[in-house]
């Protein structure tokens, strides 16, 4: 806020009088305005409040299974906050109104709405509950739209939050709706973590707890602790049917009905899958979908095609009168196909895969346009919140002239020396304090465009993946159905010869497209996928790679470790393209406060000053300025060349 002052000051002689009329003009600065973005009517009551209050309890109590009922209520309650001028119930309202058309998979008009929402929770008093609120629906949104990367985006702004209130209220269920995104992402041990806090924090029987054996549930059966999943889901469904909610009686239904799958009582097993079905609510969408899914999944998994098939062609009939789940029905397609390939129905196999790589096709296209839409949606926002930022700091900047009048007097009555020596340390600092919000920009380009990168290593991985690799799935089904014919040796042999080519293809497309998308970062440490990574390029390349680590890996931040990943594995491409080497070292440390890659080489090194060390360096720089790393090599040519990388931990 010094920035203008200094400016105005080229002359010592004119501090004075500037002084004397900013202290005239003390009177007019002293009204500050608030925050207008609801301006009271008449002074809010108590009832008022408690009414509006009770409208949005109501509303977002029925999100999930009645969700026309609760917007009804939802926009009475924004109506009436708006026309009393009400700043919360306005907030509330529009989160509410946010996770009802997140349920309808409407996720642009959610993200209206939540952005409406935003301005009005920053500058609550009650901002750290609104703000766990705001956060806790924009996950939501993000979930029911399958960003699960933004989605965890979101967990790390919120812990904080929610770690400074002391509402066990609040943090037990902001716990639970971080586990439930974590499970969504598949870090099962860090969903464990929090959903066995909230447990510890919950005493009574609420729908918060029910909430958190469900989670554990889902735990459990991913971890093949099954006697472990029954026990929590049976608690689940007991204290469902206490608190007569059907929703969590259905989910505790489903895994109950895989734990008797599982031990061979499929009476139990139909008993569970029946009542789940019975509980099903007609006005959630999403509600008969998911009940049918999982219940084709679970007898599928145990062979019991003919009730999968059952489940699933119900789930695929309920879904095609509805184009606006085309996600859901290639999902349902895939499934399905594999349950027929099992069952031995190889021509019903072929046309559902036919099916799911034409409808696959049409959503890339589709999800492509709404990538992009939504990039530009997020650079808006961004703005908008550098914008609300900067009107906050205006806010500050007069409010602290109305606070500290008295001290612009005593600045006139002190000699012009030291006053100009004040303002020359003010203007210097804040100097400072813009060359570092330009590196600050800087470096949030830089983390933008990194970002971008993996979203295009993510979406070619995704492409390989899933089109690619259904087509050869579907040519090597096809070949396995003619092979049942009568056929010459020669025919026969050709037969094999091209089935190993097709597999050949898969392998290699599998390989690529993991490579692209890093997911062993998900499942080991990065010591580990760094190994993995050189163990492939040891087998396809004879080159030798010997890998030493010290620490542990397990809490270091995941950008961090997929920043240090992609950097190892450009180094060691570089290695190969132009080092003509024949050993390799790499050493992985990790310290209290500082994690650092080394990569060796016995190659023919080189001139880092000369025209040939292209862009590859150039790139690994830019990726370490984003996270605030350093790099330091020493090659001469001929000699090899050392490589180190250092980054902070914290």
């Amino acid at each position: 806020m010094f920035n203008i002052v200094a400016d105005r000051l080229p002359v010592p002689r004119y501090l004075l009088s500037i002084l004397l009329a900013c202290y005239c003009l003390q009177p007019l600065l002293a009204q500050v305005p608030a925050y207008d973005g609801a301006r009271q009517r008449r002074p809010l009551s108590p009832a008022d409040s408690t009414a509006i209050n009770l409208l949005i309890s109501r509303g977002t109590a029925m999100v999930n299974e009645h969700t026309d009922s609760a917007m009804i209520l939802l926009n009475m309650a924004e109506t009436q906050s708006r026309s009393l001028g009400y700043s919360d119930g306005i907030a509330l309202a529009l989160m509410g109104r946010s996770s009802c058309f997140a349920v309808r998979n409407e996720t642009v008009t959610a993200d209206q709405l939540l952005d409406k929402a935003y301005p009005y929770c920053i500058h609550s008093q009650q901002k750290d509950k609104l703000l766990v609120k705001w956060y806790r629906t924009r996950f939501i949104s993000y979930k029911y739209s399958g960003r699960t990367d933004s989605a965890m985006a979101t967990v790390s702004k919120v812990i904080p939050i929610v770690e400074r209130l002391q509402d066990s209220v609040y943090i037990i269920n902001s716990y639970n709706h971080i586990g439930s995104i974590l499970i969504d992402n598949r870090d099962y041990k860090n969903a464990y973590t929090y959903i066995r806090k909230a447990l510890l924090l919950n005493t009574p029987l609420n729908s918060d707890k029910l909430v958190s054996y469900l989670n554990l549930g889902y735990i459990y059966a991913q971890r093949s602790d099954l006697d472990s999943m029954y026990r929590v889901a049976l608690l689940a469904y007991e204290g469902a049917r206490k608190l007569q909610t059907p929703r969590y009686e259905r989910s505790a239904c489903l895994l109950l009905n895989k734990y008797f799958l599982d031990k061979g009582q499929d009476r139990k097993a139909d008993e569970y899958a029946r009542r789940a079905i019975a509980l099903i609510d007609g006005n959630a969408a999403d509600n008969r979908l998911y009940v049918y899914r999982v219940l084709c999944m679970n007898y599928k998994n145990y062979k019991k095609y003919t009730q999968a098939l059952a489940y699933g062609n119900q789930a695929l009939a309920y879904l095609q009168p509805r184009p606006a789940l085309r996600a859901d029905i290639n999902h349902l397609y895939l499934l399905l196909a594999e349950v027929y390939h099992a069952s031995g129905n190889q021509g019903k196999a072929y046309d559902m895969l036919m099916k799911y790589n034409q409808l696959s096709d049409s959503l890339n296209v589709q999800e492509h346009d709404k990538t992009t839409g939504y990039l530009e949606k997020q650079f808006r926002l961004a703005e908008k919140e550098k914008e609300i930022a900067l009107k906050e700091n205006q806010l500050l900047v007069a409010t602290g002239k109305v606070k500290n009048r008295n001290i612009w007097i005593a600045i006139v009555s002190v000699s012009i020396l030291v006053v100009a020596g004040i303002f020359t340390g003010l203007y210097r600092s804040s100097r400072r304090k813009i060359h570092m919000l330009r590196q600050q920009r800087e470096i949030e380009s830089l983390r933008a465009m990194m970002e971008g990168e993996e979203r295009e290593r993510n979406r070619i991985a995704i492409e390989l993946h899933d089109n690619i690799g259904g087509m050869l799935s579907v040519a090597a089904y096809s070949l396995e159905s003619l092979k049942d014919g009568h056929y010459s040796p020669s025919e026969q042999e050709l037969f094999r010869k091209v089935d190993d080519i097709i597999g050949s293809v898969r392998k290699e497309v599998r390989r690529t497209a993991h490579t692209l998308m890093p997911d062993v970062l998900l499942r080991h440490s990065l010591p580990e996928a760094i190994r993995q990574y050189c163990q492939f390029i040891e087998a396809d390349t004879g080159l030798i790679i010997d890998i030493q680590q010290q620490g542990n890996f397990e809490q270091l931040d995941q950008h961090i470790q997929l920043a240090l990943y992609r950097i190892a594995q450009e180094l060691i491409q570089n290695i190969l393209k132009h080092a003509g080497a024949g050993h390799v070292m790499v050493q992985v440390h990790l310290g209290k406060d500082l994690v650092s890659l080394t990569v060796e080489d016995d190659g023919v090194g080189f001139n880092r000053d000369g025209p040939t060390t292209g862009r590859g360096l150039q790139h690994i720089e830019r990726r370490l300025l984003a996270i605030n790393g350093k790099i330091a090599i020493d090659s001469e040519a001929g000699k090899g060349s050392s490589i180190y990388i250092e980054i902070g931990a914290s």
